[in-house]
């Protein structure tokens, strides 16, 4: 389920004809948003209902402290042997502690997905190019 938020700035997003489709799906609900919505998106982990920020311009997905502690709390691992450095959204470089190999459930699908913990960030979720 697409559910959005009301913000006061949206970026345009600029296309090219080599898209793979998992880029083209993310851009058709990034630009079907209402007004100017960021657009977040309903899904499962271990049964648990979370809400993640689609972010098309990420090329990870990303939890902050507060995802951080529900992955946790369900008895997910940290792998600190897996630290990167990414940029969000206002350019600011970000450092992750590390990564948590996450089920997750969309639309009756399941995948396991490298899941990047920067705690700094105050998002639960952040879903970049996973799909």
């Amino acid at each position: 389920m697409l559910i959005g938020r009301q913000h006061s700035s949206r970026s345009q997003s600029t296309k090219t004809p080599n898209k793979n489709r998992h880029q083209v799906l993310l851009d058709y609900i990034v630009s079907h948003a209402e007004g100017d919505q960021i657009p977040y998106l309903q899904l499962s982990i271990l049964g648990y209902d979370f809400l993640g920020l689609l972010n098309s311009g990420s090329s990870n997905t990303i939890v902050g402290r507060p995802g951080y502690e529900k992955l946790l709390a369900l008895g997910l691992k940290l792998d600190t042997s897996d630290q990167t450095v990414c940029s969000v959204a206002n350019g600011q470089k970000c450092s992750s502690i590390g990564m948590i190999r996450t089920p997750i459930s969309l639309m009756g699908k399941l995948v396991i997905l490298r899941v990047l913990v920067v705690p700094v960030l105050s998002h639960h979720l952040i879903l970049g190019q996973f799909c």
